[in-house]
């Protein structure tokens, strides 16, 4: 018999989730919560539906504000199942009580070896390390080929849009890979001529012992930059996200690692066979996700300067 699959939400990620599940895990039966119509998938027409449908697994793809109401009905009508949040965990930080299932969230980047690699640096390196540097800019109107990004729920605020939701990747990264991290300053606005409602950047600088922290995001840049920079004693890393590339200065030499930029979508596939195979190597449980959660509620709540 077909395990069932319910994806709650059918934009850019649970479009992408419901193909890769299609092509890749055949003994799937696929529902879509979404009112859409004709979307090659079939249809699960409200939420109250899901307690009669029994899904195996879930994926809520919603936009970021319904999440935490898309979890909690989830958790009312079922147990024991398995599942995966599109990331961010919310739109503001709230606990679910009495979890009833397994929840995971999908900060896939965690997973790519580059990340890994760099992950290992900061652990082995820790007392020589002065300043680590994210960067992510990209541009808006070009990250989604299906809707306008006027219309996007990134340029909406009542859809929990905003780059700092958005790019959250980057604060999870920080806050994974290095440990509590103490926020001396924030500041975020709209800045560009983009017609959304919602904040596109964002600059963060913190502390983390002796290490120096910044976070730098945007969504404004029609110059995609995705990079971390870590200085240290006798030591300069760049990594790049884009070409999936890393230099390493140290002691005069110059050492160019690359990866795989394909590692990128298959995350997304491991993700899946995680969570379809009841194995939790490469998926976020929800304890860590909820760190992140209330690392981006400082951010949001820490006065502007």
């Amino acid at each position: 018999m077909k395990k069932k699959l319910l994806i709650i939400g059918f934009g850019s990620s649970g479009r992408r989730f419901a193909n890769i599940a299609r092509k890749n895990f055949k003994n799937l039966n696929i529902n879509i919560l979404t009112k859409q119509k004709k979307i090659g998938f079939k249809i699960v027409k409200n939420i109250e539906s899901v307690k009669k449908l029994n899904p195996d697994y879930i994926i809520i793809s919603s936009p970021t504000k319904f999440h935490f109401h898309h979890l909690l009905l989830v958790n009312k009508f079922l147990k024991g199942k398995r599942i995966l949040i599109e990331k961010p965990l919310y739109s503001e930080l709230k606990n679910l009580k009495n979890v009833k299932n397994k929840v995971f969230v999908g900060y896939n980047l965690r997973n790519l070896k580059i990340i890994q690699f760099l992950k290992s640096v900061i652990f082995y390196n820790k007392t020589k390390i002065y300043d680590i540097n994210f960067i992510n800019h990209s541009f808006l109107p070009s990250w989604r080929k299906n809707v306008s990004y006027q219309k996007s729920s990134s340029a909406k605020k009542k859809y929990g849009g905003g780059v700092i939701l958005d790019c959250s990747h980057e604060i999870d990264l920080a806050r994974w890979m290095i440990g509590k991290i103490d926020i001396l300053s924030v500041q975020s606005s709209k800045k560009s001529k983009l017609k959304i409602e919602t904040e596109d950047n964002c600059k963060i600088i913190g502390k983390h012992k002796n290490i120096n922290i910044s976070i730098d995001l945007n969504y404004y840049s029609i110059h995609k930059k995705r990079k971390i920079y870590l200085l240290g004693d006798n030591l300069k890393i760049i990594v790049d996200l884009v070409s999936f590339r890393v230099l390493i200065f140290k002691k005069g030499k110059k050492i160019i690692k690359k990866f795989n930029k394909n590692e990128i979508k298959n995350s997304y596939f491991l993700e899946l066979q995680d969570l379809f195979s009841n194995k939790e190597k490469n998926l976020t449980n929800y304890k860590s996700a909820l760190i992140t959660q209330k690392f981006i509620q400082n951010i949001q709540d820490f006065k502007q300067i």
